[in-house]
């Protein structure tokens, strides 16, 4: 699964997780392309909340460390937002470009497409040990996220 990093520099996945554990969460930060969501997907919930999700990503990112877990997050946007978006929280942890839908394909991942035509995938957490994914959830409250994660993660 050879993904790119927010440089475009190619990076494959499949040999990060036989060495990392690691907590991947999935954002959709539709930015413009939220004035397009039917009214459906509008009332998701889960569906905004990149900024908040993140930091608080940031904030527990010793904790998860201190347990032998790398955070990655994941975004289908263009580059140069997801640098933009990166450097905007503040963090400091590995952000991954997928705007192939790649893992889509390798995991059977949720997506959704805007009524402007573009593809974005659902806000979801996924937890790899050992090589394999253990664990995988929809995020409805972005607030709690990282803490829940965390959790389940330090139950192991």
């Amino acid at each position: 699964m050879i993904l790119k990093d927010i440089d475009g520099v190619e990076f494959d996945f499949s040999e990060f997780i036989k060495t990392n554990d690691c907590v991947v969460f999935l954002y959709p930060k539709m930015g413009q392309s939220s004035k397009f969501l039917d009214d459906d997907l509008k009332n998701k919930e889960g569906m905004t909340g990149c900024t908040l999700q993140t930091k608080s990503y940031q904030d527990l990112k010793n904790e998860f460390l201190k347990n032998n877990f790398k955070i990655v997050a994941l975004g289908s946007h263009g580059f140069e937002k997801q640098k933009a978006f990166k450097q905007e929280v503040g963090a400091d942890f590995i952000f991954l470009n997928d705007e192939k839908f790649i893992l889509e394909q390798e995991l059977g991942l949720k997506t959704f497409t805007t009524n402007d035509g573009n593809k974005f995938y659902f806000r979801q957490t996924l937890i790899f040990k050992n090589s394999k994914l253990i664990h995988q959830h929809d995020v409805k409250d972005v607030q709690s996220d990282a803490s829940q994660t965390l959790k389940f993660i330090e139950s192991l």
